[in-house]
């Protein structure tokens, strides 16, 4: 996903869109392919002895396959980094069971340069970022809830970096207010938006279609 920069509050949506397309795992890579395959050599032929009668020579034995090297190890990093900020977001909604993931900020930054500045302008270590995220793993609900957590940041600090990460790639934060709280709405360009607020060193937050639809998500958060 390099199409464009990100912004901070697309980060929201990306981990979101990006392990739904990979179906929420990693894949280890395939391992690697035999050298050589066992290829039978020369037909028989009859050879002449001292008899009347010739008779065949022993087909040639086949050439052994070459064993199969060993599949390349991979690091997977945990998709339950932190099951404290996975409880912050609802097990439920609308009736559907969502289902909760959450990985570390070292498993992410090296991934994503906009996350790196974001840390590092807010003076923390991305031992102490973690993200979660929750939603319907069948695709049906299109809300998304997710929680990024920056460990000692600053709330009004934090808030201060997230508007300006989101006017520096050019999707202004505009205020609004849906279930019972003041929000960051952004546009992700396409046909989603998320919203985002600071709750201690926390920014929690939803992705969805539409104010409407987002509202009642909100409400559920704390």
């Amino acid at each position: 996903m390099t199409t464009r920069s990100r912004r901070l509050a697309a980060l929201l949506a990306t981990f979101a869109v990006a392990l739904a397309a990979c179906g929420g795992a990693a894949s280890p890579s395939p391992a690697a392919t035999p050298t050589a395959a066992a290829t039978a050599t020369a037909a028989p032929t009859e050879t002449p002895t001292a008899t009347p009668l010739a008779s065949e020579a022993p087909a040639a034995s086949e050439t052994p396959a070459a064993s199969e090297a060993p599949a390349a190890s991979i690091a997977i990093p945990s998709f339950t980094a932190d099951k404290d900020l996975e409880a912050v977001l609802p097990g439920t909604f609308g009736g559907v069971s969502l289902t909760k993931m959450s990985f570390k900020g070292s498993d992410l930054v090296g991934s994503s340069s906009d996350l790196a500045k974001v840390i590092a302008d807010l003076g923390v270590s991305a031992d102490g970022v973690s993200v979660a995220m929750a939603s319907d793993a069948t695709g049906g609900l299109k809300v998304q809830f997710v929680a990024m957590r920056f460990s000692g940041a600053d709330p009004a600090r934090l808030l201060s970096v997230y508007v300006q990460a989101a006017t520096d790639n050019g999707s202004p934060a505009t205020k609004v207010s849906l279930g019972g709280k003041d929000v960051q709405k952004t546009d992700q360009g396409d046909g989603t938006f998320s919203y985002v607020y600071v709750k201690s060193d926390m920014l929690l937050g939803v992705n969805a279609t539409s104010d409407a639809e987002a509202g009642p998500a909100i409400a559920v958060m704390p």
